[in-house]
């Protein structure tokens, strides 16, 4: 197939994607307006005055039976290959306009007094000027001319050009702002970006780098509580394994409890010293309880039971599967549009993943008695440790006193 007949039967398609549209707004118009009560003296029906179907598109208008105002007006222009549906009140109010150019997206611009736009970007270019906010949800936004209002991206990121000129706020919800030297903000400059981004790197390698840098730092923490209290992060596993719900609940009541028991020990002189190391202690615990539940869920993944080998490939593959969310998170953050709520899904999940493994942690420490419980958990031995030493294997060890 040609790619003329595919852009073709894309214009079809989103032409028929479009008459559905006027349809469904023409059919909800004409439901609301029986269903809804009888207008006042002073109030206006909107009822439907045209309705034309022809080679420039398709165009419905509606009027206000009492006063004569204009009502709402639909218009489906062709535009070539890519239709453009104008949403409007009359000549004078806002109106939304959906078009398959090569700005994807729903583009909400109300009548001059702002610019919205969802799953896309904003664009202010230079020598322009929006009288009203700039709003992108799932998408950044670039200023390059001057905004009178508020400048506001959510899940996106915020770049004033050098000139540029907000009068307003700006605000960036889940991206950075980069705002450069000569450009004049007239309000506050607010970023509230979970993800990383600035330092003169490119977006992508450096959310890469952080996710990286965060399994290699959980690794770490991992090898160190093997090496030193092993058979504790058995118990602890175990006790995580084996009552999971009821340590999810003990974890979940044990920071508000860390809070008391130190505002307790305020009180008094001598409980100073261990309020202010009660916190300390606090987070260890939950981050060993952490790498705890990770050698859990790596072993369920490896179809390993507990004890089984060593511990540390478990918390690998299990610290590796919560790593690959935010990865994944980090990939899909970068492109504008769409790709950006599916990186919010994943960056949420991986986090709700990270609070369930800490909590179950946690609460599983506690329960199993800083890990001294239970007593039949232990590592698997491997059979040739039990050999005497310098016998080689294969060769059966010599008969004890007792056995002789």
């Amino acid at each position: 197939m040609s790619a003329c007949s595919a852009s073709r039967l894309g214009a079809r398609a989103e032409a028929i994607a479009a008459c559905v549209l006027a349809m469904a707004l023409a059919c909800a118009g004409a439901a609301h307006a029986k269903s809804a009560p009888p207008a006042a003296a002073g109030d206006s029906e909107h009822v439907l005055k045209s309705f034309v179907i022809d080679e420039n598109g398709i165009r419905i208008k509606t009027a206000a039976r009492n006063s004569g105002a204009p009502g709402v007006d639909i218009r489906i222009d062709p535009s070539q290959v890519h239709p453009r549906v104008t949403i409007g009140h009359g000549d004078s109010g806002g109106s939304i306009h959906i078009s398959g150019g090569h700005t994807p997206g729903i583009v909400v611009d109300t009548g001059g007094s702002g610019l919205v736009r969802v799953f896309a970007d904003a664009d202010v270019p230079a020598g322009e000027r929006v009288e009203g906010d700039v709003v992108a949800v799932f998408g950044s936004v670039l200023v390059r001319g001057s905004v009178s209002g508020n400048v506001v991206a959510v899940f996106g990121s915020v770049k004033l050009a050098p000139g540029s000129s907000v009068e307003g706020d700006v605000v960036s919800i889940g991206g950075g702002l980069d705002q450069a030297h000569g450009a004049t903000v007239g309000g506050e400059s607010v970023s509230l970006g979970f993800l990383p981004g600035g330092f003169g790197m490119p977006a992508l390698p450096l959310l890469l780098l952080s996710v990286f840098l965060g399994w290699l730092l959980s690794i770490f923490v991992g090898w160190v509580v093997t090496l030193l209290i092993p058979e504790r992060l058995l118990r602890v596993a175990t006790t995580a394994s084996r009552r999971g719900v009821a340590s999810f609940f003990l974890g979940l009541v044990s920071t508000p409890l860390m809070l008391f028991a130190c505002m307790l020990l305020l009180i008094t002189v001598i409980g100073i010293p261990i309020a202010l190391l009660l916190p300390l202690l606090f987070a260890l615990m939950a981050w060993a309880g952490q790498i705890a539940s990770a050698y859990v869920l790596g072993s369920r993944l490896l179809r390993r039971r507990l004890g089984q080998g060593g511990a540390m490939q478990p918390i690998l593959t299990g610290t590796l599967f919560v790593a690959l969310f935010f990865a994944a998170g980090a990939i899909l953050a970068t492109p504008p549009g769409f790709p950006r709520t599916a990186a919010l899904f994943f960056s949420l999940l991986g986090m709700l993943l990270v609070f369930c493994l800490t909590t179950i942690g946690t609460g599983a420490f506690l329960l199993s008695r800083l890990g001294t419980r239970p007593q039949d958990a232990s590592f698997e031995r491997d059979p040739g440790a039990a050999m005497a030493p310098g016998i080689p294997a294969g060769i059966p060890a010599p008969p004890s006193a007792s056995e002789a």
